[in-house]
């Protein structure tokens, strides 16, 4: 990759730049990159306040122009701007392509093992979650079912999990049912149900059938019957889902 330089040490009043060497490959040309297309004042500002963190080394080099040819720099050096405190050139050393292509593989490796931590712990929380609303759920208790949903969606949410958000959403709507809440329910049931035949989810047709089924025709859920309850807190949650 070249790099058209933006600053001539003929046009350098003092006749010295900076030359820094960053610890990060991928830093050093993201950073050039952006003083070629932005601000170079601000690119180069954040690297001398940041030193300390991202200089590996420094160089100070004292340039002489000549009157016949233009002077030049060594073509690994990107000039990122002109530094407000010194106003002296300030060049980046590009890193060789071993060390780019080391440090781009260790980023990728270091995203890629915080993102399988990140989805085993809210897989383990999911399966927590599925096990101890499920038990609540058979003891027909709305409102611990209900907390366990809630808390089962955002973590289906956070890892991306599209087939246990839209289960989240059906455990909602049986929440409402043994809260003798029958029309709300039918209308999360009826809301998947559509969004699954629009989808051609056979799978999640089905268990909206299901429970769109026993809220309709089983007399141990309607208002009253003896699978339903009454618990405030599934009512103040009842616009949880909109």
């Amino acid at each position: 990759m070249r790099f058209m330089s933006a600053c001539s040490p003929r046009n350098n009043a003092s006749g010295v730049l900076q030359v820094y060497r960053l610890h990060d490959a991928c830093a050093t040309l993201q950073l050039a990159l952006l003083a070629r297309q932005q601000q170079q004042h601000r690119v180069t500002d954040y690297v001398e306040e940041n030193a300390a963190d991202l200089v590996a080394a420094s160089r100070t080099v004292l340039s002489v122009p000549s009157t016949s040819a233009p002077p030049s720099v060594p073509p690994s050096w990107v000039c990122i701007g002109v530094s407000s405190r010194s106003h002296r050139d300030v060049y980046l050393a590009l890193p060789t392509y071993a060390a780019f292509f080391f440090d781009y593989s260790i980023e990728w490796a270091l995203f890629a093992s915080t993102e399988m931590s990140r989805q085993y712990v809210g897989r383990c929380m999911m399966a927590k979650l599925q096990t101890v609303g499920g038990g609540w759920a058979s003891l027909h208790r709305a409102d611990k079912a209900l907390l366990c949903a809630l808390q089962l969606y955002r973590v289906a949410v956070a890892v991306f999990d599209e087939e246990v958000v839209r289960k989240c959403r059906l455990f909602i709507g049986w929440a409402f049912l043994w809260n003798s809440n029958r029309t709300k329910a039918l209308e999360v049931f009826q809301g998947e149900l559509d969004d699954a035949r629009a989808r051609g989810d056979l799978v999640h047709e089905r268990r909206c059938l299901h429970a769109v089924f026993n809220a309709e025709l089983n007399p141990n859920l309607a208002p009253g019957g003896a699978y339903t309850d009454h618990f405030d807190l599934v009512d103040r949650c009842s616009n949880a889902f909109a």
